[in-house]
């Protein structure tokens, strides 16, 4: 029985999906933690933490969807 070797995700599909989940964090940051800020008042705008998230989700859909579209190709016909 030949070893499994393990499924090389492409390195752009990680990074937009680490790029995503950074965005969705600060969002949730920004939106529980009212007592400090991680961005500069300067930068503030109506509902920006909410557009963090929207964004940060925007940005990892694809991702998560390319991620299993690669596995289910190139996985091991059992």
């Amino acid at each position: 029985m030949p070893a499994r070797q393990p499924v090389q995700l492409p390195l752009r599909l990680i990074t937009l999906d680490l790029l995503g989940t950074l965005l969705l964090v600060f969002g949730l940051l920004e939106l529980f933690n009212r007592d400090s800020s991680l961005f500069p008042p300067a930068l503030h705008f109506p509902y920006y933490e909410w557009a963090l998230i929207l964004t940060g989700l925007l940005i990892m859909l694809p991702a998560v969807v390319g991620l299993v579209r690669h596995i289910m190709e190139n996985r091991p016909a059992q």
